[in-house]
C-alpha cells in the first residue's frame, strides 16, 4: 500500500498538514526533531510527518538538512514524497525544494503553494494574501523572523538556488528538469493539476503547503480506518507564542469579549512564572475562554537578536504552560505558533503527536501521550484565522452559546 512522507520545517505546518490525511482516516504522525529511532515505528503509519527545524536556519544550512533528512529516511520505501512550505512562503522555499529534489535525485518538483481555503491563491505566478493582496504587501512582509519580500514565486525561488523554476502547463506531457510551479485559485484546480500528475505522468515528488496535501488523499490510495475521537470540551486556554497581527488581533477580539487576557512579559521582563500560572488557573475556573500572550513590544534590533530572544521566550512560554496543565489538566490547550509549541513538546518529552481532526481552517486537534494518558492539543499557525476564531472554536467544542464570555 502507498505510504508518504511529508517533510515539514515547523510544528504548527506538520499538523496542519498531517491533519489532511487524518481526517481522513489514514493513520498519520508528526514526529518531533530528535524522536528516538523513527525507522522503528513508521511501519505502523501511511503518512510519516518528518519535522526538519529549518525555517529560521541560512539557506546553505536549511538546504543541507532537509537533503539529509530525507537520504536517512531513503530506505523506508515511500511511495511519494512532499516537501511541505509555508502558505505565506516564508522560510528557505527555494533551498528546500532543491534539496528534496537532489536527495530523491528526480528530474521535476512540482510545486503547487495555493491555499484556496484559506483565501491564498496563485495566480500569473504571484501569489496574493485574502485573494487580492500580494504576499509582499501584506502582513507577512513585516514578519519578525522571516519576512517575506518577494509575490513572485519564481523570484522568491530564485532568491535561494540556481535550480531553474518556472510555470507549468496544468496538462503537459512532458516537465523540464527544475522546480514546475503551478498556478491554483480553487479546490477544483487541485483535483485537475494533480490528477494529471499522479495519474497521467505518475508524479511522486510534489511541494506546497496544507492546500495540495489536501487533495491528495482523493488522489492517492491510502489504508483507512473508521476509527471516531470525541471532541474536548471545557474551558479553552489559549496560549499565543505568536507576534502575527493576525493572532494578536484575535487575543484583542476575544479580550474585548471580555475573557481575561495576560502576559507573559512586561516593560521587557518575564513576569513571575507562578503568579502568571495561579491568575491563569483561577481565570479558567470561571471562564469559558482564557489568553496569555507573549506582551512583547520590541523583538531585538537585529535578525540574531530576533531569534535569540524568540528561543528565550518560547522556552518560558512552554514552561507556563506545562505547569498550568499540571494544575488543570482537564482544560483544553490551543497552543498557537510553531516555536512555542515545539518548545512546550521538548518540555513534556513528547516524541510523536497524532493530528486526528481539522476542527476549523488551519486550527487543528491532535492528541499526545503523557503520564501514560492521551491528552488532546489545539494548534494553529499565527496567521491563520478570523478575528472572533477562539469564540468560533470555543462553540466548536461546546454547546452553542449567546456569547464566549463566560
Amino acid at each position: 500500500m502507498n505510504k508518504l512522507l511529508i517533510i515539514a520545517d515547523d510544528l504548527t505546518g506538520a499538523l496542519d498538514t498531517g491533519v489532511c490525511f487524518a481526517s481522513m482516516g489514514i493513520s498519520t504522525c508528526v514526529r518531533l526533531p530528535g524522536s528516538a529511532n523513527h525507522h522503528t515505528t513508521n511501519e505502523t503509519y501511511s503518512v510519516d510527518v518528518a519535522i526538519v527545524e529549518s525555517r529560521h536556519m541560512q539557506p546553505k544550512d536549511a538546504y543541507r538538512a532537509v537533503h539529509d533528512r530525507i537520504l536517512q529516511l531513503s530506505d523506508t520505501n515511500y511511495t511519494y514524497i512532499y516537501k511541505k512550505t509555508d502558505s505565506a512562503l516564508r522560510g528557505n522555499i527555494g533551498a528546500e525544494l532543491t534539496a528534496a529534489l537532489n536527495a530523491t535525485e528526480s528530474r521535476t518538483m512540482h510545486f503547487i503553494p495555493a491555499f484556496p481555503k484559506m483565501n491564498r491563491v496563485a495566480r500569473g505566478g504571484i501569489l496574493y494574501i485574502d485573494g487580492n493582496t500580494p504576499v509582499a504587501e501584506s502582513v507577512f512582509a513585516q514578519d519578525p523572523f522571516n519576512p517575506v519580500r518577494h509575490s513572485s514565486i519564481l523570484e522568491l525561488i530564485a532568491e535561494q538556488t540556481q535550480t531553474p523554476a518556472y510555470i507549468a502547463e496544468e496538462t503537459a506531457a512532458d516537465y523540464q528538469a527544475g522546480i514546475a510551479v503551478y498556478n491554483a485559485e480553487t479546490d477544483d484546480d487541485f483535483l485537475r493539476i494533480g490528477g494529471h500528475l499522479v495519474r497521467e505522468i505518475g508524479a511522486n515528488l510534489f511541494a506546497g503547503c496544507a492546500g495540495f496535501a489536501n487533495a491528495l488523499p482523493q488522489l492517492i490510495e491510502f489504508e483507512t480506518s473508521g476509527e471516531t475521537l470525541p471532541l474536548p470540551g471545557g474551558t479553552l486556554a489559549v496560549f499565543c507564542g505568536s507576534v502575527n497581527p493576525i493572532s494578536l488581533e484575535q487575543c484583542d477580539t476575544a479580550e474585548e469579549a471580555g475573557s481575561p487576557r495576560f502576559h507573559l512579559q512586561r516593560d521587557g521582563r518575564f513576569i513571575d512564572r507562578d503568579l502568571v500560572t495561579s491568575q491563569l488557573v483561577a481565570a479558567s475556573r470561571t471562564h469559558e475562554i482564557v489568553v496569555l500572550d507573549t506582551g512583547a513590544e520590541d523583538l531585538g534590533a537585529t535578525d540574531d537578536e530576533v531569534l535569540a530572544q524568540s528561543a528565550v521566550v518560547a522556552e518560558h512560554f512552554s514552561r507556563v504552560i506545562a505547569d498550568f496543565l499540571t494544575e488543570n489538566p482537564q482544560v483544553t490547550l490551543f497552543i498557537i505558533g510553531g516555536d512555542t509549541l515545539l518548545a512546550f513538546a521538548r518540555n513534556l518529552g513528547i516524541q510523536a503527536i497524532l493530528p486526528v481532526r481539522e476542527l476549523l481552517p488551519g486550527v487543528v486537534l491532535s492528541r499526545y501521550r503523557h503520564g501514560g494518558d492521551w491528552r488532546y492539543l489545539i494548534t494553529k499557525s499565527g496567521g491563520f484565522g478570523t478575528k472572533d476564531l477562539f469564540c468560533k472554536l470555543y462553540q466548536e467544542l461546546n454547546e452553542p452559546t449567546d456569547s464566549c464570555r463566560g
